[in-house]
């Protein structure tokens, strides 16, 4: 992974609701919680998960139960130190962001477990750095009854006798840009409100009737016609109706 793209990953998807990939969409979700909760880094557990699977394991058992202070106690003591004062924020939308993926994750999953070499490690840039190096690529793939699901990745290094997840830290730089995003991506999300409160009653049941019978990019294609709104827009105003719908 190159380190650019690291960077402007990381930015991107913590600023919005969450780290995982929804297979079946292949895409990201729009909306974002303002004001992600910054919780204290917690310790991490005595003795660690011993092997990767075993990670896993303890990692989705944390986010099945909603367990804040699980996800934070399975990330390197290292991560914890530098994810302190200023960066708590970070960390506080690292744990939010995994929590609001509760329900994608209740069925099982399959786990494969990379070696991160010199070739493919995630090295530090002037926006984030990592406090101890990944030696090894976790990757969860959960499915749920339709087939479709969300995959994780996470980067873990040995800790003791275990194993625990190397999460990157953002230098200052890294936060103003992490900031700046979540700024930008709350805006559209108001944005977004607006245009869906202001939508005429009767557009509002042909979208929804489409949305009902699972007919989306239909209802996405509607709404651009009548309102002659890009694609972006239409699908996050779309995406908002449909999550008012469920």
């Amino acid at each position: 992974m190159k380190p650019a793209i690291l960077s402007t990953t990381l930015v991107a998807l913590l600023a919005q609701p969450s780290l995982g990939q929804t297979r079946s969409a292949r895409a990201m979700p729009t909306s974002a919680p303002v004001n992600a909760p910054s919780p204290p880094p917690a310790p991490a557990p005595a003795p660690p998960p011993a092997t990767p699977a075993a990670l896993a394991k303890a990692y989705a058992f944390a986010v099945r139960s909603g367990d804040s202070l699980g996800v934070q106690r399975l990330v390197h003591p290292s991560a914890l130190a530098c994810l302190a004062g200023p960066n708590t924020e970070f960390l506080g939308a690292i744990v939010s962001k995994d929590l609001k993926r509760r329900d994608q994750v209740l069925g099982d999953y399959s786990l494969s477990v990379d070696t991160v070499d010199e070739y493919n490690a995630p090295v530090p840039d002037s926006l984030f750095r990592f406090a101890v190096a990944p030696t090894q690529r976790l990757r969860l793939e959960f499915n749920d009854e339709n087939g479709s699901g969300i995959t994780i990745v996470r980067d873990v290094a040995p800790s003791g006798a275990g194993f625990l997840m190397a999460v990157p830290c953002p230098t200052r730089a890294g936060l103003a840009a992490f900031r700046a995003q979540r700024a930008a991506i709350a805006a559209e999300v108001l944005r977004t409100r607006k245009l869906l409160a202001e939508l005429p009653d009767s557009l509002r049941w042909q979208l929804t009737d489409l949305l009902r019978h699972g007919k989306t990019t239909a209802a996405i294609s509607r709404y651009r016609a009548a309102t002659g709104s890009d694609s972006t827009v239409a699908t996050r105003v779309i995406g908002s109706l449909g999550g008012v719908l469920r």
